[in-house]
């Protein structure tokens, strides 16, 4: 008979004598994404992170193993309670009803009705052209409901902001079908199923290897994959949305579980050239300093106007402009773009001289930029002269000459 939830503080206690694997559900959502699921603040932005389901529906998970191979630690959703997952494997079947609404993009991937979903939300920008990250599914409805319409799923859904696309990344390893009870387990894509069904101090059924028993002792779900990899190709510096999403399907009780992998989640493809509205919109938020635009004689070439100004006479970076000289050479060292840096002078003086101070203005923001690991070869300086007053500007605008333009193409 399926069991039901006594009380998550029961749950909380089994788990707890289980040493070797233990469940969290103290930390908030923003810490489990950025702190247990991204592997690199530095390649990755997250942001609006949000969770929607029964608070002991999500947590965090560690685990150790002697004789089986098993994700160390990570983040862990359930379709029920993320407690029910700890061992010893003592029931034929264990779950809890939350009584909450179905997630209908859930049951089109099921073909069934959903109950109690627990979904994960972010936006993500990416740095390089693709993400990746591992996971582990488990089910208390393996191996005795396979086939018999409680088919347990989950999705990893990423949507493209731009383009509206949206695309579910957990599926069978070169396959396009989803992953859930039916689709992997001891009947079909076997290789990437491991059964733990209940045979702990049952008579006549054999003795247990040191797999076996470990398994057993540390979870209560009857079946689970092995480690899974998926990722998906992506534009960089694009802003994308995920959905990390699990329910019940066909009965609100028995209760299936996902396991994110701890820093897995990885942008480590490789580096190109953004499309010119995402680095536009990026650059907006996080370097407001900087003022990109299209160069009017090719589109493909990128203008960025800077507060990178100078004092009269100088061709010293001043300490306000470093703040902004180093989040630009962190760009562009996720970027594929040759950087021209134009040096430009007041028209105070004769224009030989300007054109020996733009040039030399222009030369020491590239040799900053390779000290912060730029390759030299993609830094070209050119000193541009003065930029004389037009009729009616103020002295303002001479200040406002004494500056550097980069061309990124």
């Amino acid at each position: 008979m399926k069991i039901r939830l006594l009380t998550a503080i029961l749950f909380s206690a089994l788990c707890s004598l289980s040493a070797q694997f233990t469940i969290d559900t103290s930390y908030t959502s923003e810490q489990l994404i950025k702190s247990f699921f991204n592997a690199d603040n530095k390649e990755i932005q997250i942001d609006n992170i949000t969770y929607l389901g029964e608070k002991y529906a999500v947590g965090a998970f560690m685990s150790q193993t002697e004789f089986t191979p098993f994700l160390r630690s990570g983040i862990v959703l359930s379709s029920g309670n993320v407690f029910n997952a700890c061992g010893p494997n003592n029931y034929d079947g264990i779950g809890s009803d939350n009584a909450l609404k179905g997630f209908n993009k859930l049951e089109s991937l099921a073909n069934g009705k959903s109950f109690d979903p627990a979904i994960l939300e972010f936006d993500f920008i990416a740095f390089t052209d693709s993400v990746n990250f591992s996971y582990v599914f488990a089910s208390e409805e393996y191996p005795e409901y396979v086939g018999k319409g409680v088919n347990d799923v989950f999705a990893f859904w990423i949507k493209d902001y731009k383009t509206g696309s949206e695309r579910n990344t957990a599926l069978l390893p070169n396959s396009k079908k989803p992953v859930n009870v039916d689709e992997i387990n001891h009947l079909i894509n076997s290789e990437h199923y491991y059964d733990n069904n209940n045979q702990i101090n049952i008579p006549g059924k054999g003795r247990l290897n040191y797999r076996e028993k470990e398994m057993q002792m540390l979870f209560q779900f009857d079946g689970f994959t092995g480690r899974l990899k998926t990722g998906m190709l992506i534009k960089p510096f694009r802003k994308y949305h995920f959905t990390i999403a699990i329910s019940d399907i066909g009965d609100a009780v028995y209760d299936s579980w996902v396991m994110l992998e701890a820093k897995s989640f990885k942008s480590n493809g490789r580096f190109a050239k953004p499309d010119f509205k995402d680095l536009t919109k990026y650059i907006a938020k996080n370097i407001p300093e900087l003022k990109p635009m299209q160069n009017s004689e090719d589109s493909t070439v990128m203008d960025v106007e800077s507060i990178i100004n100078f004092k009269l006479n100088s061709s010293e970076i001043s300490q306000e402009s470093l703040r902004v000289l180093d989040q630009l050479a962190w760009l562009l060292k996720r970027t594929t773009y040759t950087i021209c840096i134009n040096g430009y002078a007041d028209d105070i003086g004769t224009q030989e001289y300007n054109l020996d101070l733009s040039q030399k203005r222009a030369e020491v923001i590239a040799n900053y930029f390779a000290g912060k690991g730029l390759d030299p070869e993609r830094l070209t300086a050119i000193g541009k002269g003065e930029i004389a007053l037009k009729d009616g500007e103020k002295e303002t605008f001479r200040a406002q000459n004494r500056k550097v333009v980069f061309v990124l193409n």
